[in-house]
């Protein structure tokens, strides 16, 4: 198992069910290099070196300028990839202070208007989003009703 966040970990290395113990490996991300990750020419790879004991504003700058060099599509998904990772380990603002710091960026993506981005962003999207899911799910249990009926 991979541990991954902002706090210590304070997770067994095993779960007990039924009278019985089932251990298995933790990895604590947080004990890993910074440096070896980034060291990567991958960027999945480079993007976990966010959540280790590296300096934060040292490795979101590099992620930061390794985004800077890609373009289109993987410029765009890596961008969604690290803000979302940034959320989870609640180092969003620190990535918004790096983010200005490349004025290429900060002019070519607006990170409100990220289709990945904008719903963790603002809460009445969310809302939205689960009022449009539980209308499809009605919508689907009435379908289905309709063509049990006909069949």
């Amino acid at each position: 198992m991979l541990y991954v966040g902002s706090e210590p970990m304070r997770l067994p290395s095993y779960f007990e069910e039924g009278g019985t113990r089932h251990p298995f490996e933790l990895i604590n991300l947080q004990d890993s290099e910074a440096s070896e990750l980034l060291a990567s020419p991958d960027w999945g790879g480079n993007l976990w070196a966010l959540g280790t004991k590296g300096e934060h504003p040292v490795v979101s700058r590099e992620l930061v300028a390794k985004v800077a060099l890609m373009t289109g599509e993987d410029r765009e998904s890596a961008l969604a990839e690290l803000t979302a990772f940034s959320g989870i380990l609640k180092l969003d603002d620190l990535l918004q202070q790096k983010l200005k710091e490349f004025s290429m960026l900060d002019t070519d993506i607006n990170l409100e208007e990220n289709a990945v981005v904008r719903p963790l962003l603002e809460k009445r999207h969310r809302e939205v989003w689960q009022k449009g899911l539980q209308e499809g799910r009605q919508e689907g249990r009435r379908e289905g009703r309709r063509d049990l009926l006909l069949s």
